[in-house]
């Protein structure tokens, strides 16, 4: 079990680091952690992820707990269900856009609040790694949430006005959501790419990130909605309303792989402390005329940096200035 358990929720290569007999335990635990009496259970479409599944499920039932299955489902589905059925917590099997040999667990406690990183996961490890607890009274059963979940999320669209939307679900989850949406809200015209759940993602892999991949709209149902309530609201195109928002030159998101992620923005604080420095979302230093965000990622030893000038040969100056930094800090640094 040595390093699936990440920041945010498990992780790991099945069936190297993560296999049946690990989720049996961790369904055990999970349900001792929370002192849960009813969870609920959802999966991906990666080819492990029904295993996973129901081996987690098994631990949880001899734990005591009354599992609810509702199958494939998205994370924004699977966290609507725990919220509207009133659940002591809920599990997702997925490895969310990491590669199909991946696959792992997202956890939540009741109205799907997530395991918190500094306390949760890691007593959560700690009990995983104790003796399982057999207890009576646990049971499973199937439910599907799907339809009400697409009832809900239809409940924000406001005065719609005809659209065409391209959608591509990367053959992933939000694929069979897509559609019975569209169905609810007829002045919209659904233009379809990969919506069929496939854990070997035969088009492409489900990475948004990747400049080589179409943004993934996995979890960004919601989000849509809001845009085209937007549209409709200002009757303006997208590309109109977004244009002050290209005002100033910007590199766009540069990510790179590195060595030791929080050494490299250890070096950029220290490099940049004269700035106007906030670490909210990892380091953010502002200048007159420049500023610049440097994330790391909690999935792979990866930082993302983003910066933006008043000028394009401002931005291109301090662009290789911190990319120089970077470098120096970590020589095996290389963009991905």
């Amino acid at each position: 079990m040595t390093g699936i358990f990440k920041a945010y929720d498990i992780r790991g290569r099945y069936p190297d680091e993560l296999d049946e007999a690990t989720a049996e335990r961790i369904g055990n635990a999970f349900v001792r952690l929370l002192a849960a009496e009813r969870v609920v259970i959802g999966q991906d479409m990666r080819l492990s992820s029904a295993s996973l599944s129901r081996a987690f499920t098994k631990g949880a039932i001899a734990g005591g707990a009354e599992v609810t299955d509702i199958g494939m489902a998205s994370t924004p589905l699977l966290n609507y269900a725990v919220s509207d059925g009133r659940f002591d917590g809920g599990v997702m099997v997925t490895a969310s856009h990491l590669p199909g040999e991946m696959n792992g667990f997202k956890l939540a406690r009741e109205d799907a609040i997530p395991l918190s990183g500094d306390r949760d996961l890691p007593l959560l490890e700690t009990m995983v790694g104790e003796e399982p607890v057999a207890r009576a009274g646990g049971s499973c059963r199937r439910a599907g949430m799907l339809d009400s979940y697409i009832g809900k999320v239809a409940g924000f669209v406001r005065n719609p006005r005809p659209l065409t939307v391209v959608v591509d679900a990367g053959n992933g989850m939000a694929g069979p959501e897509v559609p019975r949406l569209f169905a609810r809200v007829p002045v919209w015209r659904l233009s379809p790419l990969y919506l069929e759940p496939d854990g070997r993602f035969p088009h492409h892999h489900a990475n948004p990130l990747d400049p080589e991949t179409t943004r993934e709209l996995q979890d960004r149902v919601v989000a849509m909605v809001l845009v085209a309530n937007l549209l409709a609201a200002s009757g303006r195109p997208l590309s109109e309303l977004v244009r002050p928002l290209d005002r100033y030159p910007s590199t766009g998101e540069i990510n790179l792989r590195v060595s030791d992620p929080a050494a490299v923005l250890a070096v950029l604080a220290a490099r940049y402390r004269d700035a106007d420095i906030d670490k909210l979302d990892g380091l953010t230093a502002t200048y007159p005329g420049w500023w610049f965000n440097i994330r790391r990622s909690h999935t792979e030893p990866v930082v993302r940096l983003n910066l933006e000038a008043d000028t394009a040969d401002l931005l291109d100056e301090k662009r290789r200035e911190v990319l120089s930094v970077i470098r120096d800090a970590d020589p095996a640094a290389r963009e991905v």
